[in-house]
């Protein structure tokens, strides 16, 4: 029997500001592990393939999206279709 977390989860779309560095790619993990469709947005700083590493194992399974969330247009051309949006994105 499935959990009513779980089922909650499960065919939603499900966009993860930040999804690709430390914090937000277990957060896509665990999400992709109940059953979610993910996206991530993701803003590539040169030299740093942080980001590469941390999603390494589940890239095929989900969307990225390679976007300047400073963009409104762009925020809003991302965040169009998607039933939940989860904001881990900062500039640290």
């Amino acid at each position: 029997m499935e959990s009513n977390e779980h089922h909650f989860w499960k065919c939603k779309k499900v966009l993860v500001t930040g999804g690709s560095w430390f914090i937000g790619s277990y957060v896509v993990e665990l999400l992709l592990e109940k059953g979610a469709i993910v996206s991530i947005t993701s803003f590539k700083t040169r030299g740093n393939n942080d980001e590469d590493r941390n999603i390494a194992q589940f890239k095929d399974k989900i969307t990225i999206f390679e976007v300047n969330l400073l963009d409104m247009d762009a925020c809003k051309e991302v965040t169009k279709g998607q039933d939940i949006v989860l904001n881990l994105a900062a500039k640290v």
